[in-house]
């Protein structure tokens, strides 16, 4: 049996645990001769009901509060576009690092997404699926994964859920 990767799903947080588990992303990409998708997702907190908010406050200071808002959006969402510009700028950073370490004949075909969602968790698993990702890579700060609880967080909820193969890269272990 042949089992065909054409696609792996890199999903990152940028941190050091993630950069680690990158170089796996990459090595396993460049093994199987696949694309590499990387993903940073943003989260976006949700928003507090209107209704709520105005009983809470009184009227006078939640129309206060809305026109403070709207001035400031057009600041929140360059920033928000300055903030996703930086992580793609590391992005192609964490890429032209590890494709400096390869020996493929063809260069290493990577498609870098940059997203804000409300679940982290599950909007990896809705871009591995739109993507046709054949396979996840996970970061995971802990060294042992089986040696505690892994928690309720983003790499359980994916592993719970994920349809395909997802690989979790441990944190490499602190030097003496």
């Amino acid at each position: 049996m042949n089992t065909l990767i054409n696609r792996i799903l890199f999903a990152t947080d940028l941190s050091d645990t993630a950069r680690n588990a990158f170089t796996y992303a990459v090595a396993l990409a460049d093994r199987f001769e696949s694309e590499l998708v990387v993903l940073h997702v943003m989260k976006r907190e949700p928003a507090f009901s209107a209704d709520v908010v105005r009983i809470g406050l009184g009227e006078d200071l939640y129309k206060e509060l809305e026109q403070k808002k709207t001035q400031n959006a057009r600041s929140v969402l360059i920033g928000k576009r300055t903030e996703a510009h930086t992580i793609g700028e590391q992005i192609h950073q964490y890429c032209s690092e590890a494709e400096q370490g390869l020996k493929r004949a063809k260069p290493l075909v990577v498609k870098d997404m940059v997203i804000e969602a409300p679940s982290i968790s599950q909007e990896i698993l809705r871009v591995a699926e739109r993507e046709s990702c054949d396979m996840i890579v996970l970061g995971h700060r802990k060294h042992h994964l089986l040696a505690g609880d892994i928690g309720e967080g983003t790499l359980k909820k994916v592993l719970r859920k994920a349809t395909i193969p997802a690989v979790v890269v441990p944190s490499p272990k602190a030097k003496s």
